[in-house]
């Protein structure tokens, strides 16, 4: 009888050792999932208001090939090749500011082109304008050991057009 109590409390005791490491693995895995849906929600949300910004720059007639000049800047690369980066080159090739190539992590190492990796030798211009603006730090950091030129972000070119 004395055994049975003892089996049987320590099968509770399992149990709820079991329930309890559960919760708390299902609590720590819906917190990393929470914390993917932040930042994702933050970095569209960024997105949404830089080309908001862009569009009411448009239809005030101010161009970011402006900013360009103000500056002094006439070749630029362009870090980033998605919506931003792609939308960026037609906007500037419009213009009398010269694309001289597009950096891409997704360009191989060694691929010579206009979309180069960023592990590749970079061609010297006048500016690097950095578009995925969730990275621009990190890519900031990484562009100034290989680079003796400026590195900005559309954010920041946007928000002073």
């Amino acid at each position: 009888m004395k055994n049975k109590i003892l089996t049987g409390i320590t099968s509770i005791c399992l149990f709820g050792a079991g329930v309890a490491a559960g919760v708390v693995v299902t609590a720590k895995i819906l917190t990393e999932i929470s914390e993917e849906y932040r930042k994702s929600s933050d970095k569209f949300g960024r997105l949404f208001r830089l080309m908001s910004q862009w569009v009411q720059r448009r239809q005030e007639g101010k161009s970011i090939s402006s900013y360009f000049h103000k500056n002094g800047y006439h070749t630029v690369a362009v870090y980033g090749m998605g919506r931003v980066g792609e939308t960026l080159i037609k906007e500037l090739t419009d213009s009398d500011i010269s694309v001289k190539y597009a950096i891409d992590q997704s360009a191989g190492k060694n691929s010579e082109g206009f979309i180069v990796s960023p592990d590749s030798a970079l061609e010297c211009v006048d500016v690097v304008v950095v578009t995925p603006i969730a990275s621009y730090g990190e890519i900031k950091l990484k562009l100034k050991e290989k680079m003796n030129c400026p590195i900005v972000s559309i954010e920041d070119i946007l928000f002073e057009v």
